[in-house]
């Protein structure tokens, strides 16, 4: 299967407020490794985001020699307070869930590169990835029925080509221009690429207690988050010598996330004790341009 594209860029300059670290060696072949979890805080049109970042590196190359990026991750803590430029991208993680009886995806940010910058360089974390139109937009709505946000789902070829990543951004409803860019330009199946912002705002919020007879009254701080993936611009469907996936290539990877939920399933249901024999993968059909979603 050939390669498509499959551009997934993350960058975030800001200030690193912690950074943690953890050498292991793999189960599997032995080898050592290093796991970072990284905190940034970046302060973007006078609101603080917050974003956890994860790196990841072995200690040895494909030649034996001493990774780079496993010394730099080493020695990470020494960036703690000060501003750093990173360099990642994007990652889904999906897993059975047996508090909720369903799979469930996590998307998440990777860090590859980081290094220390002047301390005027200004704050961002934007993203830019392409990728097949899995799912059109959809509404989220609050209690009172209020469209809160859009949700649209992409997806991208593993490394292998067998298997799709689906990846969920989101419109802020109040930028009219990229609803109905996205409504007007493309249909299911389109490979688009998206540049957008990392919205991880962070509130702190105090309550007041109206409820108190007498006496001060009792105060509560809680913190809010958000994280957002906000679009703010795309692109018009790609072209095949663009690297846009074919609709029987878009087919084969949907099959095979399918696939993977299944096995997800049955391996939950397998430890839990019971029989798995009602498993089966459920049915991909051909791509049309009726369809609002593939998944």
């Amino acid at each position: 299967m050939a390669d498509f594209n499959k551009t997934n860029i993350v960058r975030i300059i800001g200030t690193l407020e912690n950074a943690t670290t953890e050498v292991k060696n793999s189960s599997r072949d032995g080898h050592e490794y290093i796991i970072v979890n990284a905190v940034v805080s970046s302060v973007i049109n006078g609101v603080k985001n917050e974003y956890d970042v994860r790196f990841m590196a072995n200690k040895l190359t494909a030649d034996k020699k001493i990774n780079k990026l496993f010394e730099q991750y080493q020695g990470i803590e020494t960036l703690i307070g000060k501003k750093v430029d990173i360099s990642g991208s994007l990652r889904t993680n999906r897993f059975f869930s047996t508090r909720n009886n369903q799979i469930v995806n996590s998307q998440t940010i990777d860090g590859k590169f980081i290094h220390g910058t002047v301390e005027s360089a200004l704050d961002v974390a934007t993203f830019t990835i392409t990728g097949f139109i899995a799912q059109l937009l959809t509404e989220k709505t609050n209690k009172e029925g209020k469209v809160y946000r859009y949700d649209i789902v992409i997806g991208q070829g593993n490394y292998a080509n067998d298997c799709a990543n689906l990846y969920t951004l989101h419109v802020d409803p109040t930028n009219t221009a990229v609803v109905k860019g996205i409504t007007n330009s493309y249909k299911i199946g389109d490979t688009v690429q998206f540049n957008g912002a990392l919205n991880f705002k962070v509130e702190h919020v105090t309550v007041e207690d109206k409820n108190s007879a007498f006496g001060e009254p009792l105060v509560r701080t809680y913190t809010n988050r958000q994280r957002n993936f906000y679009i703010l611009g795309g692109s018009n469907p790609l072209t095949v010598e663009d690297g846009a996936y074919p609709s029987e290539i878009i087919q084969a990877l949907i099959a095979g996330y399918k696939a993977k939920d299944v096995e997800l399933s049955a391996a939950a249901t397998t430890s839990a004790g019971s029989d798995d024999s009602d498993f089966s993968v459920p049915s991909t059909k051909n791509v049309s341009t009726r369809q609002t979603s593939l998944i």
